[in-house]
């Protein structure tokens, strides 16, 4: 019987690991999904319009087709939409960070991007 009982023993030791390694399994996936939906949803994309061009070029080119001046977030969710990818964790504020830094663009008191005459 102390074999059986040693037996029964390991075999719920191993389950009990068998769970806890699909626990974190589970945990790593959520955070994986959750991870990719912060950086580009899926069905997000519209055209590649602008892949392969640098943020600054791609947000010029979408700030002159929009006609009009555009928010951080608004300029961010357009370039993803048209081809530019990311692994950014926070994409609107890397691209806020390329438009202070480029030539070409100023904010507005709206908190909008315009491109300067």
């Amino acid at each position: 019987m102390n074999s059986m009982t040693t037996a029964l023993e390991a075999l719920r030791k191993e389950l009990a690991d068998t769970r806890h390694r699909e626990k974190v399994i589970e945990d790593t996936i959520r955070h994986l999904e959750h991870t990719l939906q912060l950086v580009a949803p899926a069905d997000s994309k519209v055209s590649d319009e602008f892949a392969g061009l640098s943020i600054a070029a791609a947000a010029k080119r979408f700030l002159m087709k929009k006609g009009r001046g555009a928010t951080t977030r608004e300029i961010a969710d357009g370039l993803r939409a048209n081809g530019i990818t990311t692994t950014s964790r926070n994409f609107p504020m890397t691209v806020y960070a390329i438009l202070r830094e480029s030539q070409g663009f100023e904010r507005t008191n709206g908190g909008e991007w315009t491109l300067m005459s």
